[in-house]
């Protein structure tokens, strides 16, 4: 997933424990088949039962994880 100069995101929420973002983002989509899928060490993608979810991810900043949309 490319990030490109001078886009945007926006925070929706951020938790100290994946185990409680993976809660937050279920909650928020209203599903309880959420996943979050690491790339590499500090970013996840968010996966249904119908694959990727565009337009969000999880990133860990610094002992935080931030869900966000890009």
């Amino acid at each position: 997933m490319a990030v490109f100069l001078g886009s945007t995101t926006k925070t929706i929420a951020t938790s100290p424990s994946i185990e409680r973002m993976m809660k937050i983002v279920g909650d928020y989509y209203y599903s309880p088949n959420i996943s979050l899928v690491p790339v590499n060490d500090k970013l996840y993608l968010v996966h249904n039962s119908k694959g990727i979810i565009q337009g969000v991810n999880v990133i860990k900043k610094g002992k935080r994880f931030v869900f966000q949309s890009i």
